[in-house]
Order: C-alpha cells, then structure tokens, then sequence
C-alpha cells in the first residue's frame, strides 16, 4: 500500500477519505495505516461488523475495522465528487457498496450473505453503461493493464 502511494508522490498521511466497500478483514485490514481518513461505509455494514451472525464472525475482525478513525456512514446511494459515487450492492455482506467512477466477466465468490441479493446486485451494476469492472477476489483482473 504505501509502495503505492508513494509512486504517485503520497503517503498513508495524505489520504483524508477511504472507501470501504465492506468491512470484511481483507478488505478493512489496512485502514489503520490512515491516521487522517475518514471511512466511507453503509450505515448497515457498519451495524452489523459489530454485530455479526455466528456464522459470519470469521469475516468481521473487529481489529481490522474497529480503527481510531471516523466512519462516514451513508445509507444508499452517495455522490463523492463529479462522477465518483458508491450504490449499495447488497449481497457478498449485508452492507456491501459498489464504487462507480465515471471512466473514458463476472465473480461471486464462496463467502456471500445473500445470494439472491448478490445477483441483484451484479444485475444492478451490469445495467451501468460503459462499464469498468475491478474485483476484489478475480485473479483474472491481475493481468488488466489500465
């Protein structure tokens, strides 16, 4: 992560907002590096980290999400600046959110809340003209060059 960064002149300091598109450990587990940001997450994802079913403990590590930062908790849809906004994509985590970046395959992985939801959520973003899709757990998107 800061290997990164600092190929684009930052540091782990200069990052003020972070998005968390779930609070799943490999997803959150870097957040402590951001002593100055502030985590975007759905107010549901946030809610159920602290809360878990039994079943999905094993996912939410509260010393992976539970940082001495700020959450900026939203509830839907949330526009961040001209052409970057997340939507919620329910599914894979109860509170799971979407990056969509106004820019010139397909994965559902072994660990999902509710598959039902989760196709919905992959129709959802399907729908979305012109897309570019970079997933979290695709191998495939390792040999993508931007």
């Amino acid at each position: 992560m800061e290997y990164s960064l600092s190929r684009l002149t930052l540091k782990p300091a200069d990052i003020t907002l972070v998005v968390n598109t779930h609070l799943h450990f490999d997803h959150c587990g870097n957040n402590r590096l951001f002593p100055n940001a502030k985590f975007l997450v759905q107010t549901d994802e946030v809610r159920y980290a602290y809360h878990p079913d039994r079943f999905m403990k094993v996912s939410y590590l509260r010393e992976s999400f539970d940082v001495e930062s700020e959450f900026l908790p939203v509830r839907g849809p949330y526009k961040i600046e001209d052409g970057v906004k997340v939507v919620p994509t329910p599914g894979h985590s109860i509170g799971h959110q979407s990056v969509i970046v106004k820019w010139r395959g397909r994965n559902i992985t072994g660990m999902i809340y509710t598959p039902a939801q989760g196709l919905e959520s992959i129709d959802r973003l399907r729908r979305i003209e012109s897309p570019y899709y970079i997933y979290s757990h695709d191998n495939a998107q390792l040999d993508l060059k931007l």
